[in-house]
């Protein structure tokens, strides 16, 4: 996504968003939230806080209740059933 784009979902200029990225300015807490949003993350993932406290998890995969996510976004049922019958072999 250009800095452009970025800015026109979020509305802002692009020399903020460029401004933001060479860490001259940061974006308030408004902007933190809609770039949260547009992402789809925590705004403690884009802060950097959720990395900083996060301990390593371990979880049963076959668990239903489990939510497998690639990149942010869940794993179809299909996506699931590739990946247990490719670990099954």
């Amino acid at each position: 996504m250009s800095q452009t784009m970025l800015g026109k979902y979020i509305g802002i200029s692009q020399t903020t968003v460029t401004a933001w990225e060479t860490n001259r300015t940061e974006p308030s807490s408004t902007y933190v939230t809609k770039l949260a949003e547009l992402f789809e993350i925590s705004t403690d993932y884009l802060l950097d806080h959720e990395r900083s406290i996060r301990q390593p998890v371990t979880v049963d995969l076959a668990d239903e209740n489990v939510n497998l996510t690639y990149r942010g976004r869940p794993l179809s049922r299909n996506d699931r059933n590739i990946i247990y019958r490719l670990m099954e072999d």
